[in-house]
């Protein structure tokens, strides 16, 4: 039987966890003031190589799964997807104004390096071929899983199941390359949550399956890429599969002697149509191959959205 965790966890790699977000928020703050303070001159070639950028590869100005952040100042909200508001140069904040209701969660992602390389290919994205940053997000998936515990359609949980009050977060770590004016991005990353209860039976649904895995184990690993660039014209792409892998602990109900990895293949495949600079439409499917209790199930789903940029 799985031992209880007070809100703050009780694990040694979660509390290592918890304090590396801290620092590592606070010293991307830190980094952002120091950057803030650097000489007019250059600051001014800062924003002159981002402009040459998005010159040369106009999909640049939105936000990636890549380890680019956007500019200053920019806001992009999305319809389905997370906005994101570029707080510095290097800064990049998210959160999903109506999600936030549903499953809250405030993520950064924080560029600490790039290297120059030039003369490889004028069809590069800019004179830099290299960035490294890291991403992390906050969250809580109490609301949701009260919205999942119901009776009838929509419900996941039995309508009396006692959800706990939980908070959870992922730290991942993103090296982008840009190819020829393609940027090839390696991302892998670790997700804890404090505040798991050994009573809460578990989702099997895709999507949720992946999202709310650090509920039912110690700690999930994710890694994947995400390889992105231009089509023709105002057409983009987007290739990003996701591999979700973790050990169920001992008292979830599963069928044989002992308790298999469990894991969660995500593959998304979306095209950009960008509209007058400050619209785009993206159109695609994500699928899901996951590793169940039941036994491996996939699923096959369309995606929409409807990105703006207000600033």
């Amino acid at each position: 039987m799985r031992a209880r965790c007070s809100f703050w966890p009780c694990g040694l790699a979660q509390r290592v966890a918890v304090l590396f977000t801290i620092l590592v928020l606070s010293g991307g703050q830190a980094y952002a003031e120091s950057a803030a303070d650097e000489s007019t001159a250059d600051e001014s070639t800062a924003v002159g190589a981002r402009a040459d950028e998005n010159a040369r590869f106009p999909a640049r100005k939105w936000s990636t799964k890549s380890a680019l952040t956007i500019e200053k100042g920019r806001l992009e909200l999305g319809a389905f997807s997370s906005a994101a508001y570029g707080l510095t140069e290097r800064v990049e904040l998210g959160a999903h104004p109506v999600g936030l209701f549903v499953f809250p969660a405030l993520g950064a992602k924080v560029n600490w390096w790039s290297a120059h390389s030039r003369g490889l290919c004028p069809c590069r994205v800019s004179e830099r071929a290299w960035w490294f940053s890291s991403r992390h997000r906050l969250f809580s998936p109490s609301p949701l899983l009260h919205l999942l515990a119901k009776e009838g359609s929509g419900g996941f949980l039995p309508d009396n199941t006692e959800i706990p009050f939980s908070l959870g977060m992922m730290n991942e770590a993103v090296l982008t390359r840009d190819l020829f004016g393609h940027l090839l991005s390696l991302r892998a990353g670790v997700t804890v949550t404090a505040g798991r209860s050994e009573d809460l039976p578990m989702v099997e649904f895709p999507f949720f399956y992946s999202t709310l895995a650090s509920l039912y184990s110690p700690f999930v690993v994710h890694m994947g890429l995400a390889v992105e660039g231009t089509i023709y014209g105002p057409l983009d792409y987007e290739f990003v599969p996701r591999l979700v892998m973790f050990r169920p602990d001992e008292d979830i109900p599963w069928p044989g002697e002992h308790t298999p990895m469990a894991y969660s293949q995500e593959t998304k495949i979306q095209l950009h149509l960008r509209l007058f600079e400050r619209h785009r439409l993206s159109a695609g499917a994500a699928l899901v191959i996951a590793r169940y209790p039941i036994g491996v199930r996939s699923f096959l789903v369309p995606t929409l959205d409807y990105r703006a940029a207000l600033f």
